[in-house]
């Protein structure tokens, strides 16, 4: 059984981030006014509603790529509102982002975009694990260009390159928008076991209908408000959620 809230979560649940009063203006218009919202650790939220809703704007402000109007955001265990720009880009390398495009480099196999990249940016990330977490989302050959993978095979390595440094949250802006049915199946089943199995809390901004099965909470947003908060049921796996992660034809889904 399904239950509703309106945003924020007991006191006795782990928060891996949260807005308060959180409002964004763009000259005259207001996107969010007064907004609160906490993310459960370890869970796989999706954020969606219409086109305007206000959907991107906060999953910009909750992951620090922009700032509010007004307002605090409290996330991965620190308050980003107000960071300079040097405490920001230190406190990034706790958080992970999967955008719509995969924006890999082409030409360097799936293994090198997430060592050469996290390298390039400071990070000593260990090539057993990025093999590891690579072969958990079924990409098989690891030393091909990316440039010669499919577009699902392509998200699923940018979704590697965002877990691999074990942040404590990844942020996903519409990662299936792009793709077809079937393999959008497989990126909200990527999504989904980087959660189950590495317990990386995912905060993914979506209106696919694909994706609102695998969530554990379903926030829908309509004109910069909450208009439902669905939490799926502790202890039992939401309806439709992927338990195979393979090719197109051997997808299976509970029932």
């Amino acid at each position: 059984m399904e239950h509703t809230t309106k945003g924020l979560l007991a006191s006795d649940v782990r928060v891996v981030c949260s807005g308060r009063d959180l409002s964004k203006s763009f000259g005259s218009t207001n996107v969010l006014d007064n907004f609160n919202i906490d993310i459960e650790e370890g869970k796989f939220t999706l954020i969606n509603g219409e086109s305007g809703s206000g959907k991107t704007t906060l999953l910009m402000l909750l992951s620090g790529l922009d700032v509010p109007t007004s307002g605090t955001i409290v996330s991965a265990g620190e308050v980003v509102t107000g960071m300079g720009k040097d405490d920001l880009a230190i406190w990034r390398r706790r958080v992970g982002f999967v955008m719509q495009k995969p924006n890999l480099l082409p030409n360097f196999s799936a293994l090198e975009n997430l060592c050469l990249v996290h390298g390039l940016a400071g990070n000593s990330i260990e090539v057993r694990r990025a093999r590891e977490i690579l072969g958990s989302l079924n990409i098989k050959d690891q030393s091909k260009p990316v440039a010669t993978l499919s577009g699902g095979e392509q998200q699923r390595v940018a979704i590697a390159r965002a877990a691999v440094k074990n942040p404590d949250v990844i942020f996903a802006d519409e990662p299936t928008a792009s793709l077809d049915s079937a393999t959008k199946s497989l990126v909200s089943a990527a999504l989904a076991r980087v959660v189950d199995e590495l317990n990386i809390s995912v905060v993914v901004v979506s209106h696919d209908e694909l994706v609102k099965r695998d969530a554990h909470r379903i926030v829908t947003l309509a004109s910069g408000m909450i208009t439902d908060d669905v939490h799926k049921e502790s202890g039992t796996e939401p309806s439709g959620r992927v338990i195979v992660l393979d090719e197109p034809q051997v997808v299976k889904r509970l029932v």
